[in-house]
């Protein structure tokens, strides 16, 4: 018996692009969110926050939501 008579596995990718945007989204904002609570902590005064980034957060939250784990 030769090993070119075996089958041969193949295993379906489990991380696809779209995970890893995701993946890198989440982090970004996390480091984000990170930022503004270190900032608030140290000076106890935070610059009022743009409303177009408000609207983004709000929006990747909700997308965060339908995240089933």
């Amino acid at each position: 018996m030769s090993i070119d008579n075996f089958p041969i596995i193949v295993c379906p990718p489990s991380w696809t692009d779209d995970d890893n945007d995701f993946h890198s989204d989440i982090l970004y904002f996390r480091a984000l969110l990170n930022d503004i609570t270190e900032l608030v902590y140290l000076n106890r005064y935070a610059n009022p926050f743009p409303i177009e980034l408000a609207d983004e957060l709000a929006a990747a939250s909700d997308e965060l939501k339908k995240v089933t784990w």
